[in-house]
């Protein structure tokens, strides 16, 4: 189990992401682009919170919160 969530969102932020908001999605699709194919460091595993990175919710958000549980049934 994993996942991201952000305990408040900044009004202030949202005229400043607006005008980010273009080279922020084409620059963060070459580099999430380059991470599966070249390095190999993005897999079905973290795609799902290395998707949301840039998402309006976390550019927003005051203090980001990252939750994550070690799977006990798999050997280190």
């Amino acid at each position: 189990m994993s996942g991201l969530e952000i305990d408040k969102s900044q009004r202030s932020a949202i005229p400043k992401l607006f005008l980010w908001w273009p080279c922020i999605a084409f620059f963060g699709f070459f580099a999430r682009r380059r991470e599966i194919r070249k390095y190999r460091t993005v897999d079905h595993g973290n795609l799902g919170i290395v998707s949301r990175m840039n998402s309006m919710k976390m550019l927003l958000g005051r203090t980001i919160v990252v939750i994550a549980r070690k799977d006990a049934a798999k050997p280190v």
